[in-house]
């Protein structure tokens, strides 16, 4: 099954004269859960989904372990996994102490062999999904919320960037 995508307008800097550029961005269809998984990796093995559970719990809980202590994490045929940091601004070394670095995220960079299966890949316009429009007028905004708001509760941010054609970033 193909993977489907939508096109996006690039963003441009403020005071720099570009010409318009569009890229594509995967529009994902689900989540393949560590369940979903289990149970496909029980049908084409001798494991039971139970195991694959448990195993795949204590690997991410090693991973944890092992990525706290400064490690970084391998796994054949996937890629290798790494912690980013974050710390406080400052203008001398002098200023930044252990204690004030934090874990900033987990840096993932697949393996040649993951990277060339993807590349693989075939894609498919999502045909329910068109060019974003990232120029929607306050008004025009605000008119929609009122609108969404007498049918609905709330509103869950992805929702709102889908309908009022917004990225996460801009």
């Amino acid at each position: 099954m193909p993977a489907r995508f939508e096109l996006d307008e690039s963003p441009t800097p403020e005071n720099e004269e570009r010409r318009r550029s569009i890229h594509a961005r995967l529009v994902p269809t689900s989540t393949f859960a560590t369940d979903d998984i289990a149970q496909h990796i029980e049908e084409a093995s001798s494991m039971t989904a139970s195991d694959i559970i448990g195993a795949l719990s204590l690997l991410a809980r090693y991973m944890g372990d092992q990525l706290a202590q400064g490690h970084r994490v391998h796994l054949d045929g996937i890629g290798y996994f790494q912690m980013t940091l974050e710390t406080p601004p400052a203008a001398t070394s002098k200023e930044i102490k252990g204690n004030k670095i934090r874990c900033k995220s987990v840096y993932f960079r697949p393996e040649k062999k993951l990277k060339n299966r993807l590349k693989l890949a075939t894609f498919v316009r999502d045909d329910k999904k068109n060019l974003r429009a990232p120029n929607y007028s306050q008004k025009e905004i605000e008119s929609f919320l009122e609108g969404y708001f007498e049918e609905n509760t709330f509103i869950v941010r992805s929702s709102f960037q889908y309908h009022c054609r917004l990225t996460r970033y801009a």
